[in-house]
């Protein structure tokens, strides 16, 4: 038995819809009662979907990518046989 393949993603269409989106522009605007709802939005989505994605949330692309390139070295040292 392959785990990986039996839990497959099939349909990522379907996957993808069901990532929460959390938007922090609004705390960075300082919008009021922004940073409350930022806040509850992204414990409901850790408590009971496990992540989100963020939007708007300030990190430069650059760290984003640089880091991005670190974790896929890491990957292919601990689980080099793990398609990326």
């Amino acid at each position: 038995m392959n785990l990986f393949k039996e839990h497959a993603v099939r349909d990522y269409g379907a996957a993808a819809a069901r990532i929460p989106v959390i938007d922090f522009g609004p705390v960075f605007g300082g919008a009021p009662g922004a940073l409350r709802s930022v806040a509850s939005a992204a414990r409901h989505a850790c408590e009971n979907v496990g992540f989100f994605y963020a939007l708007n949330h300030g990190v430069p692309e650059a760290l984003i990518d640089r880091t991005r390139t670190k974790a896929s070295s890491l990957v292919m040292i601990a689980a080099p046989s793990i398609p990326m």
